[in-house]
């Protein structure tokens, strides 16, 4: 991930100190005099509480969005567990059949539908076929006696808690900010490091490092910002740690 922050930021960095060259080269006395120049600080602190603004809006729904990827993965990795441990209340023939499904889906979630999220930012259609091959054996095992049917209803009340939520994975893998708010943003950030360029004509080595750090700082928050965009794709992302859980657990009482 730092690499990949460096490839952005350096380019940035040095699209900044050319911009800060050519302000110091072309000056702008149009800005000159007081009246101009009052004027002029209204609308730049005006520009920059908006930005801040947006920046700070998106930031909170990026860690959100976040952050209810990562509850939704625990949400439907928690009901699984809990179709597990039913399963091994029923008839050794349902339970092996239940549990050998169970594993081959937790096995695809983990080695095929992840990476697919990641690249692909969908679910993958391999998984959902093991997905329904579970639910489908599960609806059709035949109701023995009181105490198995109502294992095998407290399974399917399982599966189909689980199933809300990969459904609602897969909505949150494809979710993103919009791109107007993205055209706002990188928008909003050149204007906050070309406002310098058009303060002053000259600059001297301490300004220029004030505005490189700002440079720094606001390509690391859109970064950031664009790495978490996604729930479950980017550098920071959702990694598959409940379905690693729930594997080890039903590899356990195999």
């Amino acid at each position: 991930m730092l690499l990949h922050f460096l490839e952005v930021l350096f380019p940035v960095l040095f699209g900044t100190l050319a911009v800060l060259w050519a302000g110091s080269r072309i000056g702008l006395p149009w800005i000159a005099p007081n009246e101009q120049r009052q004027t002029f600080d209204h609308v730049t602190t005006l520009l920059r509480m908006v930005f801040a603004f947006t920046l700070a809006f998106v930031v909170v729904a990026v860690w959100q969005e976040y952050g209810e990827g990562a509850r939704t993965a625990n949400a439907e990795a928690a009901a699984l567990t809990e179709v597990n441990w039913s399963a091994l209340q029923l008839p050794t023939d349902q339970r092996d059949g239940v549990r050998q499904r169970l594993l081959a889906y937790t096995h695809k979630v983990i080695d095929q539908e992840w990476p697919v999220m990641l690249d692909r930012r969908t679910i993958d259609p391999g998984t959902r076929d093991t997905w329904d091959d579970l639910r489908r054996y599960a609806a059709q095992l035949p109701r023995n006696d009181d105490r198995t049917a109502s294992f095998q209803q407290r399974m399917l009340t399982q599966l189909e808690k689980a199933g809300d939520a990969r459904r609602a994975r897969g909505d949150e893998a494809q979710a993103g900010l919009p791109p107007v708010l993205w055209i706002g943003l990188v928008t909003g950030a050149a204007l906050m490091l070309l406002l310098p360029a058009v303060w002053s004509t000259a600059f001297t080595a301490r300004s220029t490092v004030l505005v490189l750090l700002l440079a720094t700082m606001l390509t690391g928050l859109l970064f950031a910002v664009s790495e978490m965009d996604h729930a479950f794709s980017g550098d920071i992302r959702v990694p598959p740690t409940a379905f690693h859980t729930l594997l080890e657990r039903l590899e356990r009482l195999s």
